[in-house]
C-alpha cells in the first residue's frame, strides 16, 4: 500500500526541478548574492568594536526589536552577531515567501488547472506530487543552507566563520521548509490556489505580529511564532540547536497530517468548502474593473492593510534616529549630506523610495493576474462575447492604478502617526504626502514596462521581480557598500527629488511619466493585436 501510494514520487521530483530550475536559480542568486555583498560590507561600515556596541544600544529597543528581533548578545556585537541581527529575520521571509509560492503551485495550482489530473493519469501514486514537492523543498532548503554557510564562511570576515555561517543558512532552511509543511496543510483545507495562498501567507503575517508583540512583552512565548525559531538560534554567538529539532519535529507533525488529509479527500476539494455564492452575480461584476476586483479584492484590502503596518513599522525607527546615522560614517551614505535639514528630514527621502519600492510589489501582481487568467484559458470565454480585450486590460491595468493612490495615502498615515508618537517635533502630513507622491511616476514606469510585456513578451513578465530587486539592492545599499554611481541611473526612483530635502524638477517627472504613457499604450496595442496564449 505504501509504494503505492508514492510510486513515481522520484520521477515527478526530476520533473519539479526541471519546470523550476530558473526560478531556483534566481532565488539562490538573489539570497546568497545579498547575504554575502551585505556581509563583505561590515568591516568597512563598522571598523571597531565601539561602533558595533553603538550600534547594539541603538538597536536595542521595542522599535527595532518588532522590526528586527532581540539582540542576541549586546555585549558581544561582534560583526557575525551585528549581520545576522540586521539581516536574518528579513531573510527569513522571503525564504518563507518562496516556499509558499513553490508548494502551491506544485499542489493546489496545478490541481485547480487540472494538471494534476493528467499525471494521475498515468502510473503515479496517489501521495506522490505532494510528497515530491515536500521533497523538493527539503533539497531546495539544504541546499540554502549550505549555500551560505559556504559563501558567507569563505568570507574571511572575522567573527563571521562556517560554523555560525552554517547555523545562519540552517535558520533560514527549518524556516522555509516549516512553512513549506503549512502551506501543503493549508492545500488540503483549502479549495482553490487563491485562497491556499491568501492563507499561508496570512499564517506568515500573523507569525510576524506575534513574535513583533511577545518579543516586546513576553520573550518566552514568542516560541509560538515559527518566525522566531530562526533568530532564537542564534548564529555566530550561541549557535542553539533547540530551535532546529523543535522545527523539524513540528514540520514532520504537520506532513504526516497533511499526507494523511490528501489521502483522504477527493482531487479538487477541500475540507473547508467554499460558501455558496449568490444565485445572480452582483452589478459590478458586469463591468470588466468590477471583475478584476471581485478576483483580487482580498490581496487588494491585504495589501493596503501591509502597506499601512510598513509605514507604522518604518515610522517607529525615527525614535533612534540621530543615534543610528551620526555614531557611523558608512551609514550615513544613506542620506545626503545637508546640514541645512535636520536628520530627520533627511531621511524621509530614503524611506519614501523604500516605501514606494515596496508598494510597486502588489501593483504588478494585480496587473500580471490578467496574464495568469490568460494562462488558465479564462480570458478566451470572455472575449468570446461582445466584450474587448482592450477594455478588459483596462479593468486590471485600473486596479493597479487605484492601488497606487491608496497605498501612498495610508504608508504615509502610518508613518505620520508612529513618527510623531516618538518625535518631539511634529512631522507636517502634507510634507509626508507630497515626498511620497512624487514617487509615483517611477512606480508607473515600472507598471507600464509590466504593460509593455504582456503585450509583446508575456512570457517574460518575471523579469519585472528580478528588476525590482535590482532597484530595491542599489537605491537601499548602493551609497553604503559604494556601488558605482551608473548602477543607480538604471533605476526611475533615482531621479525622483527627496523632499523636503532637493526641490521638485518637473524635467525628470515630465520624462517618466511620457514613457509610462508611451509604454503603456505600445502595450495595449501589442496585446490587442496578438493572439491568447491558453495554457501557455
Amino acid at each position: 500500500m505504501f509504494k503505492k501510494n508514492f510510486y513515481g514520487t522520484c520521477r515527478l521530483i526530476r520533473f519539479n526541478f526541471r519546470k523550476d530550475r530558473l526560478h531556483i536559480i534566481f532565488w539562490f542568486i538573489a539570497l546568497v548574492g545579498i547575504a554575502v555583498s551585505y556581509a563583505y560590507s561590515y568591516p568597512s561600515m563598522f571598523s571597531s568594536e565601539a561602533e558595533r556596541l553603538i550600534m547594539a544600544q541603538t538597536l536595542n529597543n521595542p522599535a527595532m526589536t518588532a522590526m528586527l528581533g532581540p539582540v542576541s548578545d549586546p555585549n558581544n556585537y561582534s560583526y557575525g552577531v551585528l549581520f545576522s541581527h540586521e539581516m536574518l529575520l528579513f531573510t527569513a521571509v522571503a525564504v518563507a515567501i518562496m516556499n509558499i509560492l513553490f508548494v502551491a503551485r506544485h499542489t493546489r495550482m496545478d490541481e485547480e488547472e487540472g494538471r494534476l489530473e493528467m499525471i494521475r493519469s498515468f502510473p503515479v501514486g496517489r501521495l506522490s506530487s505532494l510528497a515530491s514537492t515536500l521533497i523538493e523543498m527539503l533539497i531546495i532548503n539544504i541546499l540554502i543552507t549550505l549555500l551560505h554557510g559556504i559563501a558567507l564562511g569563505s568570507l574571511g570576515v572575522e567573527s563571521i566563520n562556517f560554523r555560525g555561517s552554517f547555523f545562519y543558512g540552517a535558520a533560514l532552511g527549518i524556516v522555509g521548509f516549516t512553512f513549506a509543511s503549512i502551506t501543503s496543510f493549508c492545500v488540503q483545507l483549502m479549495e482553490n490556489n487563491r485562497h491556499t495562498t491568501g492563507m499561508a501567507f496570512g499564517i506568515l503575517g500573523f507569525s510576524f505580529l506575534l513574535r513583533a508583540i511577545t518579543d516586546i512583552n513576553a520573550p518566552k512565548l514568542s516560541w509560538l511564532s515559527p518566525l522566531s525559531w530562526s533568530y532564537k538560534i542564534e548564529p555566530y554567538a550561541h549557535n542553539k540547536f533547540l530551535p532546529i529539532l523543535i522545527s523539524i519535529v513540528f514540520s514532520l507533525l504537520l506532513i504526516s497530517l497533511s499526507l494523511y488529509l490528501n489521502s483522504l479527500r477527493d482531487l479538487g476539494k477541500g475540507f473547508i468548502p467554499q460558501k455558496k455564492g449568490r444565485a445572480y452575480a452582483s452589478k459590478t461584476l458586469v463591468s470588466p474593473l468590477g471583475l478584476a476586483f471581485r478576483l483580487q479584492r482580498t490581496g487588494f484590502f491585504t495589501w493596503i492593510i501591509v502597506m499601512f503596518i510598513f509605514g507604522l513599522t518604518f515610522g517607529s525607527v525615527f525614535v533612534d534616529i540621530d543615534a543610528f546615522f551620526k555614531e557611523n560614517d558608512v551609514l550615513a551614505r544613506l542620506i545626503p549630506q545637508d546640514s541645512e535639514y535636520k536628520l530627520t528630514d533627511q531621511f524621509i527621502g530614503l524611506l519614501m523610495s523604500i516605501v514606494s519600492i515596496m508598494a510597486t510589489i502588489p501593483v504588478l501582481m494585480f496587473l500580471l493576474k490578467l496574464w495568469q487568467e490568460e494562462k488558465s484559458g479564462r480570458i478566451e470565454a470572455l472575449v468570446s462575447k461582445s466584450l474587448s480585450k482592450q477594455k478588459l486590460f483596462f479593468g486590471f491595468f485600473s486596479i493597479s492604478i487605484i492601488f497606487i493612490a491608496i497605498a501612498s495615502f495610508v504608508s504615509v498615515l502610518g508613518l505620520y502617526l508612529s513618527a510623531n508618537a516618538v518625535l518631539p517635533d511634529s512631522l507636517e502630513f502634507g510634507m509626508l504626502l507630497k515626498a511620497n507622491l512624487v514617487f509615483i511616476p517611477s512606480i508607473t514606469l515600472i507598471l507600464s514596462f509590466g504593460v509593455f510585456l504582456i503585450g509583446y513578451l508575456p512570457k517574460l513578465t518575471g523579469v519585472l521581480w528580478g528588476y525590482l530587486g535590482y532597484c530595491f539592492f542599489v537605491i537601499f545599499l548602493g551609497d553604503m557598500i559604494q556601488l558605482p554611481g551608473w548602477m543607480k541611473k538604471f533605476t526611475p526612483f533615482d531621479y525622483i527629488p527627496k523632499i523636503p530635502v532637493e526641490e521638485i524638477k518637473a524635467m525628470p517627472l515630465v520624462i517618466l511619466s511620457i514613457l509610462s504613457i508611451g509604454f503603456t499604450i505600445l502595450g495595449i496595442l501589442c496585446y490587442r493585436n496578438r493572439n491568447l496564449q491558453q495554457n501557455a
